[in-house]
């Protein structure tokens, strides 16, 4: 959805220039977040080879918070390296005691160009107050879209239908397709209802994508869990309101349900994420539930799931049972995410440190694989074949 709707700014609005051709293609990251990297032809009167045309579309400044808050406090909350360097020597980009990403950036009045051809943007103390580029070259445009609202999603699309039908405002969003039919970005009311025994369920039911929980995605997390618990919302506020008061974030309105400190709540996120995925995938959730979600009862926690969190390891190993080896390796990988934002798995969760004797290098399958020969049988087969040669010869 992201992506249909940036498009439009880049090949119909122009507003970075005229695009002659673009190529697109999708990747997703090590915590499992797709995302794309893209590459734009511009014709050539617009394609920048200034200073001052890099300036045009590109900034490394914190927005203006008095001009523009809202790009502001997405940039500030979303697009911040680190802390690193002096602040947090145990960050993962930080080696030989130096962040590997190089920052801090250097301040500098302008733009210039390294002697690999990459340019070093522009960094001044204080950034001057502007606006960004869509609203600098199509105006009247972003303006349209402000006075129109968000670009329209199966969730604000939802907002409008339990508008329109307040006789259902009993439906939660994941059920929505049980009760609706989407078509042309509206949902219509179905004219046969699906029981939820009906096998065509399987094919309707909406899911909501699982968020990888981190300090950056918290709201966004919150919000997955009151779009499964809050019926009949007709927008973001009603979300956040409980009783009469709407609350400031979905963290509050959480808290006010009594849902965060549920410990039922806790265990079905993992229940489903372990059938939506497995391997570090699911190491990773159980390691934010830990450090951001459980305020007690971690050893219980651990293992009440560990048999999920060894799975793929324990496939690996050949072995129907989770072994010392497995789950010192299992271990290791949630050691490694809590020390990340300065915890320990003992110290902190009481949780049992790695076994070292147990812990075995951390090599691919493929590697693995390729290296695990028979030497001696090799040298004799080189021997053999190096005779054979020799005689040929």
């Amino acid at each position: 959805m992201k992506v249909e709707a940036l498009l439009p700014y880049l090949l119909k609005h122009d507003i970075l220039g005229h695009v002659d051709a673009y190529v697109m293609v999708k990747e997703t990251q090590k915590r499992h977040l797709p995302h794309i990297h893209m590459l734009l032809t511009m014709v050539p009167r617009d394609k920048p080879r200034t200073s001052a045309d890099i300036d045009r579309v590109v900034s490394a400044e914190i927005p203006n918070k008095d001009t523009n808050p809202e790009l502001h406090r997405i940039v500030t909350s979303h697009m911040i390296h680190g802390p690193c360097g002096e602040w947090n020597n145990a960050s993962p980009c930080m080696a030989d005691r130096k962040c590997t990403k190089d920052y801090p950036k250097v301040l500098r009045e302008k733009i210039s160009f390294s002697d690999d051809s990459y340019p070093l943007y522009r960094r001044r103390t204080e950034a001057e107050p502007g606006a960004p580029i869509m609203k600098r070259r199509r105006q009247r445009t972003a303006q349209n879209l402000v006075d129109s609202g968000p670009p329209a999603t199966t969730l604000t699309a939802f907002f409008n239908a339990m508008t329109q039908h307040p006789d259902m405002r009993h439906v939660v969003y994941p059920d929505v397709f049980q009760h609706f039919t989407y078509l042309q970005k509206r949902f219509q009311l179905r004219k046969k209802r699906l029981s939820s025994q009906d096998d065509r369920m399987a094919d309707t039911v909406g899911r909501l994508p699982l968020i990888a929980f981190n300090p950056h995605t918290a709201e966004l997390y919150y919000l997955r869990i009151l779009l499964y618990r809050v019926p009949g919302p007709t927008c973001f506020q009603d979300l956040r309101r409980v009783g009469n008061r709407v609350m400031e974030t979905y963290l509050a309105a959480c808290i006010a349900h009594g849902i965060v400190d549920n410990d039922q709540e806790v265990n079905s996120v993992m229940e489903e994420a372990a059938n939506i995925t497995f391997g570090p995938a699911v190491r990773e959730v159980f390691a934010n539930m830990l450090m951001f979600i459980l305020r007690g009862e971690h050893l219980e926690f651990w293992e009440r799931h560990k048999r999920v969190l060894c799975e793929d390891l324990m496939h690996a190993a050949g072995v129907n049972e989770p072994d010392e080896g497995v789950v010192s390796q299992v271990l290791l990988e949630l050691k490694d995410h809590v020390e990340r934002h300065g915890f320990t798995l003992s110290e902190n969760f009481g949780l049992p440190e790695p076994d070292p004797v147990h812990v075995q290098p951390c090599i691919p399958r493929v590697i693995q694989h390729e290296t695990e020969h028979n030497i001696p049988e090799l040298e004799a087969h080189i021997a053999e074949m190096s005779w054979w040669w020799m005689k040929c010869q």
